[in-house]
């Protein structure tokens, strides 16, 4: 590297090139050169203000700055950023027709490509799937529809409004790093990480790179948990066999990542995997222990097995991919909950008056809210598969450490735990990092934005919607409008409590893992004292114990998932249903006796 002398490191892949500032014709080089553009773009700015903090010229020991903006763009992706929330928020209400102008002004050209604002394509695109409420408002102010109301506009409006927000806290939650690669690097969307951080992707794979991502969000979580050389030193002593068992579809795996016809299989890859594999944090498959493959296999032949590998395997069976099955299941459940309006619109609704104005209307009205409601249910399901697949690790890791109930639960319905060793130092030392970044440490940002983000902007805007239906009055309205957006409200409504329930329930057997597996490294502990051959791990016991304490717990809506959150959403929401029913009747002009029955 020009001017600079710096040792090569497998592990670094040109992770230096952020001291050169010369990335240009980087376009047309290799994975280590894309890597370095990565770099170059996301943490030179960091990197040099870390060096300066430490009393250095930058570039004067690049491993150590880069190693300490590492491990803050890890912690930076748990935190909200209120200015990319603000903008992206308008970028994603108004039409791309002119919000390109817009973000082309404030963050400059890439930033426009990365964020599918670009016309025609895909901006228009896009305009007509998730923004066709502003077409919907402009017919309804110009042709004012007979038969058409303003409050239909109204709940198209606050759906409209929650895809935007939702779109904006996925940015909010990007790092300093990603964000300043949006803005810099256009490449960032075509090789395709506008949607590889997405549901989508993580959940069903639809991206074919959950392979490769998982590695990212290993580091990642190491990082956080501060075991990312104990990934990769420390080893499980297990039999060959066991070893193997573990590491062979994990190699397996390894080499489907770097399988051109794999990844293009999706249809939204770009030419080479490599391209995919490209990184900010250089060489992730390195960083956690997977690249030294000849290494890895003599430590098996040895029977001894690397946390890294074990955390990857256990990753990649059991946060991997759903089947899209259940994506067809939420497209047909959005059909159903769209179709409420229409359905009650013909029964109750007055519409001998309709014209063709009022038709193309309706259809439009109809798309928008498929689209929108779409989105919600996906979101929904997105909560749900996360903190079901968050169970399944930590009850994955229990029964490998021998907790009898649940490994004998676990037995019962047909999944095939590994019996990892606890008899020594390096066991311990290697469950405890392998510990730390699965439970419930991985896929932390991608928590807490699905989990409370998403939760918290759907919440705000159910109230909305409530908030639109105490606005309804029989005086003033026809009945049959208020029985349609009366109940197609309550849908949304059902649905979105009753998904949070469901998630904060499952969500808290995470939260109470971390307690069992304390009392199984208290038992081995005491197993190690009782077995007179087998090596004394009592005075690593209350160290590693005291360490797990500070896991942090799973939220829902920014607050520890319990049976207690569950209670507190039913009372809220139940006491808001309550009073909105009350008001929708009294509209209704029920009688008395009715208001007095409930």
């Amino acid at each position: 590297m020009a001017g600079v002398s710096v040792p090569e490191r497998k592990d670094d892949t040109r992770a230096y090139s952020l001291l050169e500032g010369n990335t240009a014709g980087a376009e047309k080089m290799g994975l280590e050169d894309l890597n370095g553009m990565y770099i170059n773009k996301a943490f030179q700015a960091l990197a040099d203000r870390e060096a300066r903090n430490h009393g250095r010229q930058p570039g004067e020991c690049p491993e150590a700055d880069l190693r300490a903006v590492y491990y803050t763009d890890a912690w930076d992706e748990c935190h909200f950023h209120v200015g990319p929330f603000v903008l992206t928020y308008v970028y994603e209400l108004l039409p791309s027709l002119i919000s390109q102008f817009l973000v082309h002004a404030i963050e400059g050209r890439a930033s426009v490509k990365n964020r599918l604002l670009d016309y025609p394509c895909p901006g228009l695109l896009f305009d007509l799937i998730f923004r066709s409420w502003w077409l919907l408002l402009l017919l309804f102010l110009v042709w004012k529809p007979p038969g058409c109301h303003a409050f239909n506009v109204a709940v198209a409006g606050v759906l409209f409004s929650f895809r935007c927000m939702c779109i904006a806290m996925k940015y909010a939650y990007l790092p300093e790093s990603d964000l300043r690669l949006v803005q810099t690097f256009s490449r960032w969307r075509d090789n395709m990480h506008i949607f590889r951080n997405l549901g989508g992707a993580m959940h069903f794979n639809m991206t074919n790179t959950f392979e490769i991502d998982v590695m990212k969000e290993l580091m990642t979580a190491a990082l956080r948990a501060d075991v990312l050389d104990t990934l990769s030193t420390c080893c499980f002593s297990f039999t060959p066999l066991a070893a193997r068992t573990v590491w062979e579809p994990v190699k397996l795996t390894l080499a489907k990542c770097e399988d051109d016809e794999y990844v293009k299989a999706s249809g939204m890859a770009p030419a080479k995997s490599s391209d995919f594999v490209a990184s900010k944090f250089g060489n992730t498959k390195a960083r956690i222990g997977l690249a030294d493959l000849s290494s890895i296999e003599a430590e098996v032949s040895e029977g001894k097995l690397r946390a890294g590998v074990l955390a990857y395997y256990l990753a990649l069976r059991e946060y991997g991919p759903t089947s899209k099955f259940l994506l067809l299941g939420s497209i047909l459940m959005t059909l159903a909950m769209t179709s409420v309006r229409p359905l009650l619109r013909f029964m109750f609704e007055d519409a001998s008056n309709d014209t063709i104005k009022s038709t193309i209307f309706l259809c439009i009205l109809s798309w928008t809210e498929l689209s929108t409601i779409f989105l919600f249910n996906s979101y929904l399901l997105y909560v749900i598969l996360d903190s079901k697949k968050r169970a399944q690790i930590c009850q994955a890791l229990l029964a490998s450490i021998g907790h009898k109930q649940v490994r004998a639960c676990r037995l019962i319905q047909g999944f095939e735990d590994i019996a990892l060793p606890l008899k020594t130092v390096g066991d311990m030392l290697a469950f405890w990092a392998t510990q730390r970044v699965l439970g419930p440490e991985i896929f932390r940002g991608l928590s807490i934005r699905y989990n409370s983000g998403y939760v918290l902007v759907g919440t705000m805007h159910l109230l909305a919607l409530s908030g639109v239906l105490l606005l309804l009055d029989a005086g003033k309205h026809d009945m049959g409008l208020i029985y349609t957006i009366g109940s197609q409200v309550m849908v949304i409504f059902l649905v979105g409590v009753v998904a949070v329930c469901i998630s904060a329930l499952i969500a808290q057997g995470t939260n109470t893992s971390v307690a069992l597996v304390q009392k199984v490294i208290d038992r081995a502990a005491l197993d190690s004292i009782l077995d007179q051959k087998a090596e004394d791990v009592t005075k690593l016991n209350g160290l590693l114990c005291g360490n797990l304490e500070d896991v942090a717990p799973v939220k829902i809506l920014y607050m520890p998932a319990n049976s207690q959150i569950v209670t507190s959403i039913i009372a809220a929401f139940g006491f808001l249903a309550h009073s909105v029913f009350k008001s929708l009747l009294r509209e209704l002009h029920v009688p008395d006796l009715v208001f007095e029955l409930i």
